[in-house]
C-alpha cells in the first residue's frame, strides 16, 4: 500500500540518521544513586589506610552518619571517628566511595569481608566476614 494514495505524510524518515527516535526521546529508566541503596562503603583517611563497613540503610546515610560521629567527637559509635580522634587524622570523607550495592544481607557481608581483604590497611574494629586462607569459602568471624 503507497502512502500517496491515502495522502499520508511521512514525518520520520530513518535515512536521516542525525535525528534517530533514541535520541529524541529520554530514556524511561531511572538512574540509580550508587549511594541510594544497601551496600559497602569505603571511605578513606589522610594517612592512607581506608574504612570498609556494610549497611543495611543506604551507603548515604552510613556515611553521613561516620561523619557526624567525626563532627561531634563519638569515637564509641564509630570506627571512622575513633580513628580520626586517637591519630588526629583528617577523614576524607568527599572521597568516600559506595561500592556495588546490594539488597541481600549475606552478600553485603561478603562484600565486605572481600574488600577488607584486598584492603589490608584499614581501621575496621574488626574483620567481619574475612576469606578463608585459601581462598575457598569464608570463616564466619561476625
Amino acid at each position: 500500500m503507497s502512502t500517496k494514495s491515502h495522502e499520508i505524510k511521512v514525518v520520520y524518515n530513518s535515512s536521516n540518521n542525525s535525528n534517530r527516535v533514541s535520541q529524541i526521546l529520554p530514556n524511561p529508566k531511572d538512574k540509580f544513586e550508587p549511594q541510594s541503596g544497601k551496600g559497602v562503603c569505603r571511605i578513606p583517611c589522610s594517612c592512607g589506610l581506608v574504612y570498609i563497613g556494610e549497611t543495611g540503610r543506604s551507603v548515604s546515610t552510613g556515611i553521613s552518619e561516620h561523619e557526624r560521629c567525626v563532627r561531634r567527637h563519638r569515637s564509641s559509635k564509630s570506627a571512622v571517628a575513633e580513628h580520626s580522634l586517637q591519630n588526629g587524622h583528617n577523614i576524607l570523607i568527599q572521597e568516600a566511595k559506595s561500592l556495588p550495592h546490594s539488597p541481600f544481607f549475606y552478600q553485603r557481608n561478603i562484600r565486605e569481608g572481600v574488600e577488607i581483604f584486598k584492603h589490608p590497611n584499614n581501621f575496621n574494629r574488626d574483620e567481619g566476614w574475612s576469606l578463608s586462607p585459601n581462598g575457598i569459602g569464608l570463616n564466619n568471624q561476625v
